[in-house]
C-alpha cells in the first residue's frame, strides 16, 4: 500500500490513545480480554459507560476508564512490599 493511499485511508480516523471514548471491543482488546467479558463490566452498576439510541449504543470514556480501573486496583501501589 503506498504512503499515499495510506494517508487518504487514515484520514479523519484517529488512534485508540486519541480518542475520547471507545466501544467495547475496543476496550476488549485494550484490556486483553473477551467480547462476552467487556458487555458483562458495561452492565455493572458503576462502570463508566455511555449509552446512546435507547441503549442500543455503548461507548465508554477513556478517561473513566482508567479511573474506574485504578479504583479497582484498590491501590495496589501503595500496598506493595518490596
Amino acid at each position: 500500500m503506498s504512503s499515499k493511499h495510506q494517508n487518504k485511508s487514515m484520514k479523519g480516523r484517529l488512534s485508540m490513545e486519541q480518542k475520547l471514548c471507545i466501544n467495547p471491543e475496543e476496550m476488549a482488546r485494550r484490556l486483553g480480554i473477551g467480547r462476552v467479558q467487556a458487555y458483562e463490566l458495561v452492565h455493572q452498576d458503576g462502570f463508566p459507560a455511555i449509552r446512546l439510541n435507547g441503549g442500543r449504543r455503548i461507548l465508554i470514556p477513556v478517561a473513566g476508564l482508567e479511573a474506574w480501573l485504578e479504583h479497582q486496583a484498590g491501590g495496589y501501589e501503595n500496598e506493595r512490599t518490596v
